[in-house]
């Protein structure tokens, strides 16, 4: 059984981000913060409450960060933005994780 603790906690970080976004009904909300940092529109059946949460945490405004990658011709290339640095730097290390032989790197943006 899952441990019904988790429910309060996802419920009130909902209400946190929700008035961030007022022009989003409550589906594309959830579908957002399950899509997380994936351009692919995941199955939101099967996406697990830690996955839920932290999609929810990175709709919080914050400090915008921009993932690059250094393109084929060696020029940046943003791959994603994100509202904390924590969440940018993640993103970065599952990227390098993957084997990938492009260069990553963070950067805040100064212009937001």
């Amino acid at each position: 059984m899952r441990d019904p603790e988790r429910i309060p906690e996802i419920l009130a970080l909902l209400a946190e981000v929700w008035p961030h976004y007022p022009d989003q009904r409550l589906g594309q909300l959830v579908l957002n913060a399950c899509r997380g940092r994936t351009a692919a529109w995941p199955d939101v059946f099967n996406v697990e409450d830690d996955v839920m949460l932290e999609g929810l945490r990175s709709l919080l405004p914050g400090e915008p960060w921009t993932l690059y990658r250094a393109g084929e011709d060696g020029n940046p290339f943003a791959v994603e933005r994100f509202t904390s640095k924590q969440a940018a730097d993640d993103a970065r290390a599952r990227y390098e994780a993957r084997g990938h032989k492009q260069h990553y790197w963070i950067a805040r943006d100064e212009n937001d």
